[in-house]
């Protein structure tokens, strides 16, 4: 009997009352309950690591690749994730400094939202740096302030969008 999945093929598997999006890494073969067929499927939890579930075939969904690309972010989706948490969570992840500075790309999530995430082959826009030690007690780090008004450029936001993010989050000296 022939797979109907593939290692490689990009899949959506159940996850709460949603579907979510996954790689197959693995055919595990017909080892399941009644000699149901599982696979491996890697998902992305962005911003976090990503996980792996084991599933059986009748529970994963064949998805061509024009699918989650096709989702569109909003401007205004964009601004609100960066003012309620978004935009500390991201400063937050580059207070050590050193030569592998994390580089940030925002990107909708599986029921489109807006998040971030580190792997360039994931995000739709952004992609640069994130300033170091741009943080401080929860808000931007006044002497950082033009470093972070840049950042957020990168993220197709006019300096207007930018100057209101972070008027929004707010700065400490």
């Amino acid at each position: 009997m022939s797979s109907a999945f593939h290692v490689g093929d990009r899949v959506r598997v159940p996850l709460g009352r949603s579907r979510i999006t996954g790689v197959i890494t693995e055919d595990r073969g017909a080892i399941g309950v009644r000699g149901r067929h599982l696979y491996e499927v890697l998902v992305s939890m962005d911003p976090f690591e990503p996980t792996t579930f084991e599933l059986p075939e009748d529970e994963i969904e064949a998805m061509d690749d024009l699918a989650e690309h096709g989702a569109v972010m909003r401007k205004d989706q964009i601004e609100a994730y960066l003012i309620h948490g978004g935009l500390i969570g991201i400063l937050r992840s580059n207070l050590s400094g050193g030569r592998s500075q994390p580089r940030v790309w925002l990107r909708p999530d599986t029921i489109g939202n807006v998040t971030h995430t580190f792997e360039r082959e994931r995000g739709v826009v952004g992609g640069e740096v994130v300033p170091f030690m741009a943080l401080h007690d929860g808000k931007v780090f006044t002497p950082k302030r033009n470093e972070v008004l840049s950042f957020l450029r990168s993220f197709n936001l006019d300096p207007p969008d930018a100057e209101r993010i972070i008027s929004s989050v707010g700065t400490a000296p």
